[in-house]
C-alpha cells in the first residue's frame, strides 16, 4: 500500500477489495485519509496482516475489522489511527467486531476523534463480540467537549478503550481518557 502510488495499491478500499484470506500488507509512509465514507475501511471475513514498512509515519482513517474467522489473525502493526472524518460522525477510531480469531494490535497508536456526533461520546478503540491483543500501543481518548452525554444519564468524556463481551490483553500499552 502505497498513497504516492509505488505500490500494488493506494488506498484502504483497494486493499479491502484487492486482498484474500491471509495476505500480508506492507505499508509505505502517508496519509490514508478517506473522506467519503464512514468508516473508512471496513475489513471483513479474513485475515490480514497489515504492517507499516517502518520509514515513516502511516496515518489511517478509521477503520472496522469483522468477522475474523476462528483459528485466523488479523495483524496491524506500526499504524497511527488519527485521522477525523470531516463530517463530524466518527465515534469509534478502531473498531473489532464479532470476531472469532485473533486482533493483534501491536506498536500502533490509536487516537480517538476529537469531533463528537450529537453529544455522543467517542472512542479511541472499540471491542465488541471478539479477541483483541494489544502490544506497545497507545490509545487516547480525547478530552470531552461538553455534558451533552452526562444530562442524558450517561458518562461525559470520552474513552481510549471500550468493551462489550470481549476478550482484551494488554501489554506494555497506554490508556488516556478523556475527562
Amino acid at each position: 500500500l502505497d498513497a504516492a502510488g509505488g505500490g500494488d495499491f493506494t488506498t484502504l478500499q483497494q486493499v479491502v477489495d484487492g486482498t484474500v484470506d491471509g495476505d500480508f500488507v506492507l505499508v509505505r509512509p502517508g496519509d490514508y485519509e478517506n473522506p467519503t465514507s464512514y468508516p473508512g475501511a471496513t475489513f471483513g471475513n479474513k485475515a490480514l496482516s497489515i504492517v507499516a514498512d517502518g520509514t515513516g509515519p502511516v496515518d489511517f482513517p478509521s477503520v472496522r475489522i469483522v468477522n475474523v474467522p476462528a483459528g485466523k489473525v488479523f495483524v496491524l502493526r506500526g499504524l497511527r489511527f488519527v485521522n477525523d472524518f470531516p463530517l463530524g460522525v466518527d465515534l469509534f477510531r478502531l473498531q473489532v467486531d464479532g470476531s472469532a480469531g485473533l486482533v493483534l494490535i501491536e506498536d500502533c497508536l490509536v487516537e480517538g476523534s476529537s469531533e463528537a456526533f450529537v453529544g455522543l461520546p467517542t472512542v479511541a478503540l472499540n471491542v465488541a463480540s471478539a479477541n483483541v491483543a494489544l502490544t506497545s500501543c497507545e490509545l487516547v481518548g480525547p478530552p470531552a467537549g461538553d455534558d451533552t452525554l452526562s444530562t442524558l444519564g450517561g458518562p461525559p468524556g470520552n474513552w481510549a478503550l471500550r468493551t462489550l463481551a470481549a476478550h482484551v490483553s494488554l501489554t506494555d500499552c497506554s490508556l488516556t481518557g478523556g475527562a
